[in-house]
């Protein structure tokens, strides 16, 4: 995997939907920092490879309560902002690449996705 451009890190495709205020927008915006190196994977390095960042690491960077994560992750889930994806059969979450650029493509992110990119393939993208 490359390394992401600096002119884009952090940059969105489409405006994330309107149904968030701007600290959900901030803490959306600190998710999307985890992906790792110029994908939409929210992992780590480790040593046996790529490390998933799980939901209570997430939840640790992001500084939410117990309850108010629990609800804003809810509200992720339910505007298709991360999905749980399978690789080599690890689950790993991952930020919608409809709003965050990604130069490295990784397949199940993108087959995770589907759905969502055929919706905005004649707009934007």
């Amino acid at each position: 995997m490359s390394k992401k451009p600096k002119f884009a890190e952090g940059v969105t495709l489409l405006q994330l939907p309107g149904c968030f205020n701007d600290p959900e927008l901030g803490r959306i915006y600190k998710i999307s920092k985890l992906a790792y190196d110029g994908s939409c994977l929210l992992a780590c390095e480790g040593k046996g490879g790529l490390t998933p960042i799980s939901k209570n690491e997430i939840h640790a960077k992001i500084g939410l309560h117990r309850t108010k994560f629990t609800d804003f992750w809810n509200k992720l889930i339910e505007n298709k902002i991360v999905k749980s994806v399978s690789i080599h059969g690890i689950n790993f979450f991952c930020i919608s690449p409809l709003y965050f650029y990604s130069d490295t493509i990784v397949s199940e992110v993108f087959a995770a996705f589907l759905d969502e990119l055929k919706k905005y393939s004649d707009k934007q993208l």
